[in-house]
């Protein structure tokens, strides 16, 4: 048996179907939007979405409208305020740190300026610096720093 003819028939009977689905749909009537109910008194100028707008309870300004209140908003505005900065900051101080140490890290936190005269005022002292957490305020006087740091730290 010979294929050529089975595919020629094939082939010849997609042909035919495309045509008669394609006529079919040609002789159909296209379909009608479907219409949108109307109830009395309702709108459908331009206006329609104004209506809506109130409706759900929106705003509506003309430009000029909007720009008076901007301009009002503008000269009402309070000025911007930075946020507050910390007064006091908390320092935890490791067992076995040094003098020298806890120096460094008071004076990068910004507890004393002079971390220097921490170390100074700390040989003349015989209480040893006491490892724990501590709330210290910015730029203390050494001193107090000292006093603080030797005796028990508060938990």
């Amino acid at each position: 048996m010979s294929t050529r003819p089975f595919f020629l028939g094939i082939g010849a009977g997609l042909i035919a179907a495309t045509l008669v689905f394609a006529a079919g749909d040609a002789l159909q009537p296209a379909p009608q939007p479907e219409a949108t109910p109307q109830t009395p008194g309702q709108k459908t100028d331009e206006s329609d979405w104004q209506e809506q707008a109130k409706q759900a309870g929106l705003l509506l300004l003309t430009q000029e409208q909007l720009d008076q209140k901007l301009a009002a908003a503008k000269q009402g505005a309070a000025p911007k305020q930075e946020p507050a900065k910390p007064t006091s900051i908390y320092v935890y101080i490791l067992p076995g740190m040094g003098t020298n140490d806890v120096a460094r890290l008071l004076q990068a936190a910004g507890v004393v300026e002079d971390g220097n005269r921490l170390i100074e005022l700390r040989s003349e002292q015989e209480d040893p610096i006491r490892a724990g957490m501590y709330e210290l305020q910015f730029k203390m006087d050494p001193a107090d720093v000292l006093h603080k740091i030797t005796t028990a730290p508060s938990e």
